[in-house]
Protein backbone atom coordinates (compact mmCIF):
# COMPACT_ATOMS: atom_id res chain seq x y z
CA UNK A 1 0.00 0.00 0.00
CA UNK A 2 1.39 3.25 -1.13
CA UNK A 3 1.23 5.71 2.12
CA UNK A 4 3.64 8.57 0.48
CA UNK A 5 7.08 9.65 1.51
CA UNK A 6 6.00 11.76 5.08
CA UNK A 7 3.49 8.91 6.15
CA UNK A 8 5.93 5.64 5.44
CA UNK A 9 9.36 7.48 7.15
CA UNK A 10 6.70 8.51 10.25
CA UNK A 11 5.05 4.95 10.35
CA UNK A 12 8.65 3.19 9.60
CA UNK A 13 10.41 4.81 12.61
CA UNK A 14 7.67 3.95 14.79
CA UNK A 15 7.85 0.10 13.98
CA UNK A 16 12.04 0.39 14.21
CA UNK A 17 11.06 2.26 17.91
CA UNK A 18 8.63 -0.18 19.31
CA UNK A 19 10.96 -3.24 17.77
CA UNK A 20 14.18 -1.80 19.90
CA UNK A 21 12.15 -0.98 22.90
CA UNK A 22 10.28 -4.39 22.97
CA UNK A 23 13.76 -6.25 22.84
CA UNK A 24 14.95 -3.77 25.50
CA UNK A 25 12.61 -5.09 28.26
CA UNK A 26 12.91 -8.76 26.49
CA UNK A 27 16.40 -7.84 27.64
CA UNK A 28 15.95 -6.84 31.14
CA UNK A 29 13.04 -9.32 32.00
CA UNK A 30 15.95 -11.91 31.29
CA UNK A 31 18.54 -9.52 33.00
CA UNK A 32 15.73 -9.84 36.24
CA UNK A 33 14.34 -13.58 36.25
CA UNK A 34 16.64 -15.86 34.58
CA UNK A 35 19.46 -17.08 37.36
CA UNK A 36 21.43 -18.93 34.53
CA UNK A 37 23.03 -15.78 34.45
CA UNK A 38 24.81 -16.41 37.24
CA UNK A 39 26.49 -19.44 36.21
CA UNK A 40 30.69 -18.82 35.23
CA UNK A 41 31.64 -20.25 32.40
CA UNK A 42 34.97 -22.10 32.27
CA UNK A 43 36.31 -21.68 28.72
CA UNK A 44 38.69 -24.71 29.01
CA UNK A 45 35.83 -27.12 29.46
CA UNK A 46 34.43 -25.88 25.87
CA UNK A 47 35.86 -28.92 23.45
CA UNK A 48 32.76 -29.27 21.47
CA UNK A 49 30.45 -26.20 20.77
CA UNK A 50 27.05 -26.03 18.61
CA UNK A 51 25.88 -22.77 16.60
CA UNK A 52 21.92 -22.82 15.61
CA UNK A 53 22.04 -20.61 12.61
CA UNK A 54 18.59 -19.31 10.45
CA UNK A 55 19.64 -16.25 8.81
CA UNK A 56 21.39 -14.36 6.16
CA UNK A 57 24.25 -15.80 4.48
CA UNK A 58 26.25 -12.91 4.56
CA UNK A 59 26.05 -13.27 8.64
CA UNK A 60 26.33 -16.95 8.06
CA UNK A 61 30.07 -15.86 6.66
CA UNK A 62 30.60 -13.69 9.21
CA UNK A 63 30.19 -16.42 11.54
CA UNK A 64 32.66 -19.13 10.08
CA UNK A 65 34.66 -16.63 10.25
CA UNK A 66 34.63 -16.23 13.87
CA UNK A 67 34.80 -19.68 13.81
CA UNK A 68 37.91 -19.40 12.13
CA UNK A 69 39.60 -17.22 14.34
CA UNK A 70 38.80 -19.34 17.83
CA UNK A 71 41.33 -22.33 18.59
CA UNK A 72 41.53 -25.45 16.52
CA UNK A 73 40.99 -27.55 19.80
CA UNK A 74 37.46 -26.56 19.80
CA UNK A 75 35.08 -28.96 17.34
CA UNK A 76 32.53 -26.63 16.03
CA UNK A 77 28.98 -27.78 14.75
CA UNK A 78 26.49 -25.92 12.47
CA UNK A 79 22.84 -26.52 12.77
CA UNK A 80 20.85 -25.09 9.60
CA UNK A 81 18.43 -25.52 7.40
CA UNK A 82 19.64 -28.16 4.55
CA UNK A 83 19.35 -25.84 1.67
CA UNK A 84 21.88 -23.57 3.15
CA UNK A 85 24.64 -26.32 4.13
CA UNK A 86 26.31 -24.83 0.93
CA UNK A 87 27.53 -22.37 2.07
CA UNK A 88 29.37 -24.07 5.20
CA UNK A 89 33.16 -23.43 3.08
CA UNK A 90 35.09 -23.38 6.02
CA UNK A 91 36.61 -27.14 6.84
CA UNK A 92 36.27 -26.35 10.46
CA UNK A 93 32.88 -25.89 10.50
CA UNK A 94 30.67 -29.51 10.83
CA UNK A 95 27.63 -29.09 9.27
CA UNK A 96 24.84 -31.21 11.46
CA UNK A 97 21.19 -31.77 10.78
CA UNK A 98 18.22 -32.07 13.46
CA UNK A 99 19.11 -36.20 13.98
CA UNK A 100 22.91 -35.74 14.85
CA UNK A 101 22.14 -32.72 16.68
CA UNK A 102 19.93 -34.85 19.41
CA UNK A 103 22.37 -37.82 19.06
CA UNK A 104 24.98 -35.31 20.17
CA UNK A 105 23.22 -33.72 23.27
CA UNK A 106 21.43 -37.01 24.52
CA UNK A 107 25.28 -38.41 24.38
CA UNK A 108 26.63 -35.58 26.13
CA UNK A 109 28.67 -34.51 23.35
CA UNK A 110 28.11 -30.77 23.22
CA UNK A 111 30.22 -28.30 25.93
CA UNK A 112 28.04 -25.26 24.61
CA UNK A 113 25.24 -23.67 22.33
CA UNK A 114 25.48 -20.25 20.67
CA UNK A 115 21.60 -19.26 19.50
CA UNK A 116 21.82 -16.82 16.91
CA UNK A 117 18.63 -14.54 15.42
CA UNK A 118 16.17 -16.78 15.63
CA UNK A 119 17.37 -19.80 16.49
CA UNK A 120 14.73 -21.44 18.36
CA UNK A 121 11.61 -20.22 16.14
CA UNK A 122 12.69 -22.65 13.30
CA UNK A 123 10.14 -25.59 12.36
CA UNK A 124 13.21 -27.80 11.88
CA UNK A 125 13.91 -26.49 15.91
CA UNK A 126 11.40 -26.77 17.93
CA UNK A 127 11.47 -30.77 18.10
CA UNK A 128 15.17 -30.34 19.87
CA UNK A 129 14.90 -27.09 21.71
CA UNK A 130 14.09 -28.34 24.84
CA UNK A 131 17.29 -30.47 24.73
CA UNK A 132 19.38 -27.70 24.83
CA UNK A 133 18.81 -26.72 28.75
CA UNK A 134 21.22 -30.38 28.75
CA UNK A 135 24.35 -28.27 27.09
CA UNK A 136 25.99 -26.99 30.25
CA UNK A 137 26.98 -23.53 27.94
CA UNK A 138 24.13 -21.57 26.34
CA UNK A 139 24.66 -17.92 24.97
CA UNK A 140 21.65 -16.09 23.09
CA UNK A 141 21.61 -12.94 20.48
CA UNK A 142 17.95 -14.01 19.59
CA UNK A 143 15.55 -11.38 18.98
CA UNK A 144 12.07 -10.86 19.27
CA UNK A 145 10.14 -11.72 16.64
CA UNK A 146 7.18 -9.35 15.40
CA UNK A 147 5.62 -12.41 13.63
CA UNK A 148 2.39 -13.10 15.42
CA UNK A 149 2.82 -16.73 15.84
CA UNK A 150 6.75 -16.67 16.96
CA UNK A 151 6.22 -13.64 19.09
CA UNK A 152 5.63 -15.03 22.68
CA UNK A 153 8.29 -17.75 21.46
CA UNK A 154 10.57 -15.74 21.68
CA UNK A 155 9.67 -12.77 23.89
CA UNK A 156 10.10 -14.83 27.04
CA UNK A 157 13.67 -16.87 26.47
CA UNK A 158 14.91 -18.16 29.41
CA UNK A 159 17.92 -20.81 30.26
CA UNK A 160 20.38 -19.30 28.60
CA UNK A 161 23.52 -18.21 30.91
CA UNK A 162 24.56 -15.57 28.58
CA UNK A 163 22.42 -13.13 26.66
CA UNK A 164 24.03 -10.47 24.17
CA UNK A 165 21.93 -6.60 24.43
CA UNK A 166 20.73 -6.51 21.04
CA UNK A 167 19.48 -2.78 20.93
CA UNK A 168 20.66 -0.85 17.88
CA UNK A 169 23.17 -3.52 17.23
CA UNK A 170 24.39 -5.01 14.10
CA UNK A 171 24.34 -8.96 13.37
CA UNK A 172 27.85 -9.28 13.09
CA UNK A 173 28.72 -7.28 16.57
CA UNK A 174 26.22 -8.93 18.64
CA UNK A 175 27.40 -12.62 16.79
CA UNK A 176 31.27 -11.17 17.93
CA UNK A 177 30.02 -10.59 21.60
CA UNK A 178 28.64 -14.46 21.69
CA UNK A 179 31.86 -15.41 20.75
CA UNK A 180 33.50 -13.61 23.52
CA UNK A 181 31.39 -14.18 26.55
CA UNK A 182 31.83 -17.94 25.87
CA UNK A 183 35.75 -16.53 26.70
CA UNK A 184 37.00 -16.64 23.22
CA UNK A 185 39.11 -13.58 23.02
CA UNK A 186 38.99 -12.55 19.25
CA UNK A 187 38.10 -9.68 17.10
CA UNK A 188 37.78 -10.23 13.65
CA UNK A 189 36.59 -13.05 11.39
CA UNK A 190 39.09 -14.46 9.35
CA UNK A 191 38.87 -16.32 5.64
CA UNK A 192 40.21 -19.69 5.17
CA UNK A 193 41.49 -19.98 2.04
CA UNK A 194 41.19 -23.20 -0.22
CA UNK A 195 44.78 -24.15 -2.12
CA UNK A 196 43.19 -25.29 -5.11
CA UNK A 197 41.32 -21.58 -5.27
CA UNK A 198 44.57 -19.83 -4.41
CA UNK A 199 45.97 -21.47 -7.45
CA UNK A 200 43.32 -21.00 -9.75
CA UNK A 201 43.52 -17.22 -8.83
CA UNK A 202 46.93 -16.91 -9.75
CA UNK A 203 46.62 -18.26 -12.89
CA UNK A 204 43.44 -16.02 -13.74
CA UNK A 205 45.88 -12.54 -12.21
CA UNK A 206 48.92 -13.93 -14.50
CA UNK A 207 46.63 -12.95 -17.29
CA UNK A 208 45.64 -9.25 -16.08
CA UNK A 209 48.49 -6.68 -15.70
CA UNK A 210 45.82 -4.01 -14.47
CA UNK A 211 44.50 -2.85 -11.05
CA UNK A 212 40.97 -4.75 -10.81
CA UNK A 213 37.54 -2.82 -9.80
CA UNK A 214 34.84 -5.64 -9.33
CA UNK A 215 31.60 -5.12 -9.64
CA UNK A 216 28.25 -6.55 -8.44
CA UNK A 217 25.28 -5.28 -9.42
CA UNK A 218 22.72 -8.23 -8.68
CA UNK A 219 20.87 -9.29 -5.45
CA UNK A 220 18.85 -12.29 -4.87
CA UNK A 221 16.87 -10.63 -3.07
CA UNK A 222 16.42 -8.10 -6.05
CA UNK A 223 15.46 -11.13 -8.29
CA UNK A 224 13.08 -12.93 -5.74
CA UNK A 225 10.76 -9.39 -6.30
CA UNK A 226 11.70 -9.28 -9.99
CA UNK A 227 10.22 -13.19 -10.29
CA UNK A 228 6.96 -12.33 -8.66
CA UNK A 229 6.66 -9.39 -10.94
CA UNK A 230 7.32 -6.99 -8.28
CA UNK A 231 9.43 -3.73 -8.23
CA UNK A 232 12.76 -4.57 -6.34
CA UNK A 233 13.82 -2.28 -3.53
CA UNK A 234 17.66 -3.65 -3.87
CA UNK A 235 18.59 -2.74 -7.20
CA UNK A 236 20.51 -0.06 -9.05
CA UNK A 237 19.25 0.67 -12.55
CA UNK A 238 21.51 -1.04 -15.25
CA UNK A 239 22.08 1.85 -17.72
CA UNK A 240 23.88 3.57 -14.48
CA UNK A 241 26.05 0.30 -13.58
CA UNK A 242 27.23 0.37 -17.53
CA UNK A 243 27.80 4.19 -17.62
CA UNK A 244 30.04 3.63 -14.22
CA UNK A 245 31.84 1.12 -15.65
CA UNK A 246 32.57 3.55 -19.06
CA UNK A 247 34.09 5.78 -16.66
CA UNK A 248 35.94 3.85 -14.59
CA UNK A 249 37.92 2.49 -17.51
CA UNK A 250 38.60 5.85 -19.06
CA UNK A 251 39.40 7.48 -16.06
CA UNK A 252 42.08 4.63 -14.42
CA UNK A 253 42.30 2.29 -17.23
CA UNK A 254 41.16 -0.31 -14.75
CA UNK A 255 40.23 -4.17 -15.27
CA UNK A 256 36.46 -4.47 -14.48
CA UNK A 257 35.26 -8.27 -13.65
CA UNK A 258 31.49 -8.17 -12.85
CA UNK A 259 30.86 -10.80 -10.61
CA UNK A 260 27.55 -12.68 -9.78
CA UNK A 261 25.86 -16.45 -9.86
CA UNK A 262 24.23 -18.18 -12.79
CA UNK A 263 20.93 -16.49 -12.16
CA UNK A 264 21.85 -13.07 -12.19
CA UNK A 265 23.65 -13.28 -16.23
CA UNK A 266 20.48 -11.44 -17.44
CA UNK A 267 20.93 -8.62 -15.30
CA UNK A 268 24.80 -8.55 -15.73
CA UNK A 269 24.88 -10.00 -19.67
CA UNK A 270 22.31 -6.06 -20.27
CA UNK A 271 25.25 -4.52 -18.27
CA UNK A 272 27.59 -5.51 -20.41
CA UNK A 273 26.33 -5.38 -23.62
CA UNK A 274 25.40 -1.64 -22.98
CA UNK A 275 29.10 -1.02 -22.36
CA UNK A 276 31.79 0.76 -25.01
CA UNK A 277 34.26 -1.38 -23.47
CA UNK A 278 32.27 -4.54 -23.45
CA UNK A 279 35.62 -6.97 -24.89
CA UNK A 280 37.40 -4.89 -22.06
CA UNK A 281 34.35 -6.48 -19.19
CA UNK A 282 35.59 -10.10 -17.59
CA UNK A 283 32.02 -11.69 -16.37
CA UNK A 284 32.81 -14.68 -13.82
CA UNK A 285 30.30 -17.29 -11.84
CA UNK A 286 32.43 -19.06 -9.36
CA UNK A 287 32.15 -20.44 -5.94
CA UNK A 288 32.84 -18.56 -2.90
CA UNK A 289 36.14 -19.88 -2.15
CA UNK A 290 37.42 -19.29 -5.73
CA UNK A 291 35.73 -15.46 -5.81
CA UNK A 292 37.04 -14.86 -2.52
CA UNK A 293 40.54 -16.03 -3.41
CA UNK A 294 40.00 -13.44 -6.64
CA UNK A 295 38.51 -10.33 -4.37
CA UNK A 296 42.28 -10.55 -2.34
CA UNK A 297 43.93 -10.24 -5.38
CA UNK A 298 41.74 -6.58 -6.38
CA UNK A 299 41.73 -3.02 -5.62
CA UNK A 300 38.08 -2.43 -4.87
CA UNK A 301 34.24 -4.29 -5.13
CA UNK A 302 31.59 -1.85 -5.98
CA UNK A 303 28.38 -4.01 -4.61
CA UNK A 304 25.09 -3.63 -3.47
CA UNK A 305 23.78 -4.60 0.19
CA UNK A 306 24.47 -8.30 -0.39
CA UNK A 307 26.68 -11.40 0.36
CA UNK A 308 29.36 -10.04 -1.34
CA UNK A 309 30.67 -6.90 0.67
CA UNK A 310 30.73 -9.16 3.53
CA UNK A 311 32.73 -11.60 1.85
CA UNK A 312 35.09 -8.56 0.55
CA UNK A 313 35.75 -7.30 4.22
CA UNK A 314 36.98 -10.48 4.87
CA UNK A 315 39.45 -10.70 2.47
CA UNK A 316 40.47 -6.95 3.26
CA UNK A 317 38.94 -5.63 0.08
CA UNK A 318 38.19 -2.09 -0.08
CA UNK A 319 34.04 -1.80 -0.42
CA UNK A 320 31.73 0.74 -1.91
CA UNK A 321 28.81 -0.22 -0.90
CA UNK A 322 25.09 0.89 -2.54
CA UNK A 323 22.32 1.42 0.29
CA UNK A 324 18.69 1.68 -0.37
CA UNK A 325 18.33 2.11 3.26
CA UNK A 326 20.28 3.92 6.29
CA UNK A 327 23.45 1.41 6.92
CA UNK A 328 24.16 -0.09 10.34
CA UNK A 329 27.02 0.50 11.91
CA UNK A 330 29.38 -2.34 11.96
CA UNK A 331 27.25 -4.07 9.61
CA UNK A 332 30.13 -6.48 8.85
CA UNK A 333 34.12 -6.43 9.71
CA UNK A 334 35.68 -3.39 8.05
CA UNK A 335 35.28 -0.26 7.21
CA UNK A 336 33.61 0.25 3.85
CA UNK A 337 32.11 3.67 2.14
CA UNK A 338 28.14 3.32 2.29
CA UNK A 339 26.36 5.39 -0.59
CA UNK A 340 22.88 6.12 0.34
CA UNK A 341 20.29 8.84 0.29
CA UNK A 342 18.64 9.52 3.61
CA UNK A 343 16.45 12.68 2.57
CA UNK A 344 14.86 9.91 0.44
CA UNK A 345 15.08 7.17 2.01
CA UNK A 346 12.17 6.27 4.80
CA UNK A 347 14.12 3.08 5.95
CA UNK A 348 11.38 0.80 5.75
CA UNK A 349 14.12 -2.32 4.59
CA UNK A 350 11.47 -4.09 2.41
CA UNK A 351 12.27 -6.56 -0.59
CA UNK A 352 9.71 -5.17 -3.12
CA UNK A 353 9.60 -0.86 -3.11
CA UNK A 354 5.99 -0.18 -1.13
CA UNK A 355 5.65 2.89 -2.77
CA UNK A 356 6.96 1.70 -6.16
CA UNK A 357 9.69 3.76 -7.50
CA UNK A 358 12.30 2.56 -5.76
CA UNK A 359 13.85 6.08 -5.44
CA UNK A 360 16.05 5.10 -2.72
CA UNK A 361 18.09 2.93 -5.17
CA UNK A 362 17.33 5.42 -8.15
CA UNK A 363 19.02 8.90 -5.73
CA UNK A 364 22.13 7.44 -6.25
CA UNK A 365 23.91 8.69 -8.75
CA UNK A 366 27.26 7.74 -11.01
CA UNK A 367 28.97 11.18 -10.41
CA UNK A 368 29.05 10.37 -6.45
CA UNK A 369 29.88 6.60 -6.53
CA UNK A 370 32.85 8.02 -9.13
CA UNK A 371 33.80 10.83 -6.19
CA UNK A 372 34.37 7.87 -3.47
CA UNK A 373 35.87 5.80 -6.09
CA UNK A 374 38.38 8.85 -6.62
CA UNK A 375 39.58 8.58 -2.70
CA UNK A 376 40.33 5.36 -2.98
CA UNK A 377 41.93 4.41 -6.40
CA UNK A 378 45.25 6.36 -6.50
Amino acid sequence: MKLGFKLRRFVTKSINFLRESINFINYLIWLLFDFNKFKNIDNTKIKNLLIVYTAHLGDMLNVQGLVNSIPRNVKVYFLTEERRKGFLISPLVNYVDVNTTKELIENNKLDAVILMQGARMMPYVKNIKKLFKKIPYKVSCERVSFHPVYFFKTFFIFGVNRKTFSVCKSGFKDHLECFRLLGFNISRPIFYYNKDSEKRADEFIKKINKPIIFIHPSSGKGLEAINKNNYPAYLWLNERWTELIDKLIEKYNVQIIIDGVIEENKIIDEIINKSKYKKQIIKVNLSISDLASLYKRGKLLISLDTFNPHLASQVDLQVIDLYRFYPDSGLYYGSAIHIYHPEVCNNCRKLICPEGNNICMKSINVDEVLKEVKGLIK
